[in-house]
């Protein structure tokens, strides 16, 4: 029910009606830094841009860096040796 009224409020702009249900979220799901991450852009949309920012800080902080994610990713050494053979055939 609280996801339905995050997509009403967020359709039709009601800012303060979205940060209230956001509020709900971040305490119904604790482990959701998406929901942390939604509620800092429902503070900035209303100028409380201290929490905002602190949000998004958390949801940044929170989230793996770049490099991380490169290397969970699998990689294929010989994939671009094999690229790089064909285009120069």
């Amino acid at each position: 029910m609280l996801r339905n009224l995050k997509g009403i409020y967020l359709q039709t702009e009601r800012w303060q009606r979205l940060l209230a249900v956001q509020q709900r979220l971040v305490i119904a799901l604790p482990n959701s830094i998406e929901e942390v991450r939604d509620r800092g852009f429902a503070y900035a949309r209303l100028d409380y841009l201290r929490p905002a920012l602190e949000d998004l800080q958390r949801y940044i902080e929170s989230r793996p860096t770049p490099r991380t994610r490169r290397s969970s990713r699998p990689s294929c050494t010989s994939c671009g040796s094999a690229r790089s053979k064909t285009a120069t055939e």
